[in-house]
């Protein structure tokens, strides 16, 4: 449960009023023996105050506890209870995720660099897509204003469904839906621009010997881009991906209890046509799935943490293998992380299928194989 911010906060003439006042959390002010007109709350909720200092400049005093000259409390400590039924019919909104954050990682999606903070260029990028927008509704049609146009309803729209779970949610999951399901298509709405800035581009050019010197021009950035990515080039994450977890599949038997440092939504088990304890979607929106998914996954960190004192939950769950995966392989959650001791605690013999997968033997069932590369049943 993600921490939230105080929806009301009950204090004297402190500095904790005022602290609250200062980030706009609604303040019920308790005044005494201070004048609320010179140190009340700055320039708001002073409708909120309960005012028990009476006519300015009276002090009435008694002694303290210790000896000291103190003034005598004369609040009602009932008189807050309306102003508290008032508050509770206008709550702060709040964000369980900052619209910052949201803002950043938006940026970051649309420089290609998903789950990571803005790069530096990222203004840039934004900078010239405004600029090429700008170009296009001047100088264009109306058939290639409309990409345009839909490309900033779709970053406006991501953006507000981002803010909206955020706000409305107050669990990480689904209040981060934005992030993780809308901000993938950001790069959706540079496509639509730069496509129609090229057609316009191209229509202003008259001579077919510029044109087509555009064209090329046009079709080597997007070829580099994809390039750069990641997506065509040979060795990359997905090729090591192709190559290492079929052959890991192929090392271990059908019935496998298998528990991977990584929980994905369906790659290990789509790529070695295995199972693991922790694969599956997310439970959060199936509360009846809730207890058992959650019981795997916190138990999974808890044994990657601390293998000797997780052993209990392997027993559990009958694991039979461990799969230990180079970083960067598999896209998912990480459940270990990178100093965890596991692969110095001895737990059984040590294989590695491929030279980005090892593989950690419990049961008698030992991985090697080869095994069919798709089984029919499971347990």
């Amino acid at each position: 449960m993600t921490p939230r911010p105080s929806a009301l906060v009950l204090a004297p003439d402190t500095g904790p009023l005022h602290m609250a006042v200062a980030l706009e959390r609604p303040v019920i002010s308790l005044i005494g023996y201070t004048n609320p007109k010179r140190t009340g709350p700055y320039r708001r909720y002073h409708d909120l105050i309960v005012d028990a200092y009476g006519d300015p400049g009276e002090l009435q005093r008694v002694t303290g506890g210790a000896g000291y000259p103190a003034s005598l409390a004369r609040i009602d400590p009932t008189a807050s209870f309306a102003l508290q039924r008032r508050v509770a019919l206008r709550p702060a909104r709040t964000f369980t995720i900052a619209p910052s954050t949201l803002a950043d990682r938006y940026l970051a999606s649309l420089a290609g660099r998903q789950g990571t903070s803005a790069p530096r260029y990222a203004l840039v990028l934004v900078g010239i897509v405004v600029i090429a927008s700008a170009v296009v509704l001047l100088a264009g049609t109306w058939e290639q204003r409309v990409p345009v146009i839909l490309a900033w309803c779709l970053a406006a729209g991501s953006l507000a469904a981002a803010f909206a779970f955020s706000s409305r949610y107050r669990t990480v999951v689904p209040a981060d839906f934005g992030p993780r399901r809308l901000f993938d298509y950001a790069a959706l709405s540079c496509a639509l621009v730069a496509g129609s800035t090229t057609d316009v581009v191209i229509d202003r050019l008259r001579a077919p010997r510029l044109r087509r010197a555009a064209v090329a021009v046009v079709f080597a950035l997007v070829l580099a881009a994809a390039l750069d990515r990641g997506h065509w080039r040979s060795g990359g994450p997905a090729d090591a991906a192709d190559r290492a977890l079929p052959a890991l599949g192929r090392s271990l038997p059908c019935d496998a209890r298998v528990l991977t440092d990584v929980r994905s939504a369906g790659i290990f088990e789509a790529y070695t046509g295995r199972v693991s304890v922790v694969e599956g979607g997310a439970p959060y929106l199936r509360p009846a799935d809730m207890p058992a998914a959650l019981d795997s996954l916190i138990g999974a960190k808890r044994f990657f943490a601390d293998p000797a004192a997780g052993e209990p939950f392997l027993r559990a769950h009958r694991i039979g293998f461990i799969v230990l995966f180079r970083p960067g392989l598999v896209e998912g959650g990480r459940l270990r992380s990178p100093g965890s001791p596991i692969a110095a605690a001895g737990l059984g013999p040590v294989s590695s299928p491929d030279p980005a997968v090892r593989v950690i033997t419990l049961g008698s069932a030992p991985a090697g194989g080869p095994y069919p590369t798709r089984c029919t049943s499971r347990d």
